[in-house]
């Protein structure tokens, strides 16, 4: 009788700590999604600082995903940093990118089986970024991407899609092989994000339709131009209804009332409409605290464009910490 209540009691309790882990496993889950949701939409919005800290926390859980995108950053800390000085700006891609690093943490997200591991692999070896040059395993890499994405996406992973779209998008996004340059795979990619309700789908046909503007303006189709651009503008009309921050700034680039697209983006957190509103505010409204307090929030998000300014306007470093190195790198520069 002794042994039958310990032997229920035992299997009571084991039932208590089994429903515990997996309690804990499905925080766990909760806690790395919520992650990845604020390390992409800062790394979208240009703050490579808050998008880093967010993929460290990843990365620190043993997360794929915080791996990849630590090495996406450690790729592109250029495309988010500025541009400093135009005639300068390929002494500091050379100085500042750590290929190195990169290499190592996709590596490790793609043993784990991350499809953006694969992707940056790819990436690297496309272009020799790091690496010997290798176009055939440049090609397995970018292959192995893709399928990794499709069944993603096929399971309900919204950013799957994004990534496949914005890959067959070709030049216009991550410089990818001109075999991947296929502008309608992309739109039907952005077409299945939009239906399943994320602003992205919207707001990326903004972009196909505005890029075919482009091109009917240089070839001096100004009627289709015209007619691409309402398109266009439509697209990113709902992406701003769904609160994305990049939307409101293309929308304020050719709206009649500009400034409060360029305001409300800036508010939302966008890095490149933060820089624009500092500028406008110093250049032409002469108004120094305000282009301060912007050109500070862009600092903050790892823009040293931003950063510099805030240097040359005050005569002090940005309270804020940027990249490691970045103010005697720049001492030595000029």
């Amino acid at each position: 009788m002794v042994i039958e209540v310990g032997v229920a009691r035992l299997a009571s309790m084991l039932k208590i700590i089994l429903l515990w882990m997996c309690c804990l496993g499905v925080m766990h889950a909760s806690d790395a999604d919520t992650y990845f949701a604020h390390a992409i939409r800062a790394w979208e919005y240009e703050d490579a600082h808050t998008a880093k800290i967010y993929f460290s926390k990843l990365a620190k859980m043993g997360d794929r995903r915080g791996f990849s995108g630590l090495g996406m950053l450690d790729v592109n800390w250029w495309d988010y940093a500025g541009f400093i000085v135009p005639d300068r700006r390929e002494i500091y891609r050379k100085d500042r990118v750590k290929y190195k690093e990169a290499l190592q943490y996709f590596q490790k997200a793609a043993d784990m089986g991350d499809g953006l591991g694969f992707f940056g692999l790819g990436y690297m070896y496309f272009y020799g970024d790091g690496v010997s040059k290798d176009k055939t395993k440049a090609q397995q890499y970018l292959q192995k991407a893709c399928q990794i994405w499709e069944k993603e996406g096929k399971e309900g992973n919204v950013q799957a899609y994004v990534f496949l779209g914005r890959l067959y998008a070709g030049q216009r996004y991550y410089r990818v092989p001109d075999f991947y340059n296929d502008p309608q795979k992309s739109v039907a990619y952005f077409k299945k994000v939009m239906e399943m309700g994320d602003p992205r789908g919207y707001f990326e046909l903004g972009e196909f339709y505005n890029q075919k503007k482009e091109e009917a303006s240089a070839d001096k189709k100004f009627q289709s131009a015209w007619e691409y651009e309402n398109k266009a503008d439509q697209y990113y009309q709902k992406a701003a209804q769904l609160d994305y921050a990049i939307a409101y700034y293309r929308l304020f680039k050719s709206a009649i009332n500009p400034y409060r697209y360029l305001q409300k983006s800036a508010d939302m957190g966008y890095g490149t409409a933060c820089y624009d509103l500092g500028y406008y505010a110093y250049n032409r409204e002469r108004d120094t605290q305000k282009a301060l307090k912007y050109f500070n929030k862009a600092c903050i998000m790892g823009d040293y464009d931003s950063c510099y300014l805030v240097y040359q306007i005050t005569g002090k470093k940005p309270a804020e910490p940027v990249e490691k190195g970045f103010w005697d790198w720049l001492r030595d520069l000029f």
